[in-house]
């Protein structure tokens, strides 16, 4: 099974894209804060993470950023731009 981590700022579509993967068949966790994500990678160790968000919690930039800091994770990424 395909883990998959969400990173998103607004929580009612972190939750829509949670069941929808879930219904998929991914094992998916969810955190809509971005300060948090290195210990989720952590514990969880997903192979792929998704992030958006244009915030003051979570900033698609800011994953990124998080995420390039972290070389021993080898995972897939998608950072969704904010439109602008």
């Amino acid at each position: 099974m395909n883990k998959v981590l969400l990173a998103y700022e607004d929580y009612s579509e972190m939750l829509t894209i949670q069941s929808v993967l879930k219904k998929v068949g991914f094992d998916v966790l969810t955190t809509s804060s971005e300060f948090s994500l290195s210990e989720q990678v952590l514990s969880f160790n997903p192979e792929i993470i998704i992030g958006y968000g244009k915030g003051p919690k979570v900033s698609t930039l800011g994953v990124g950023r998080r995420l390039k800091d972290m070389p021993r994770w080898t995972g897939r990424v998608i950072l969704i731009f904010p439109a602008g």
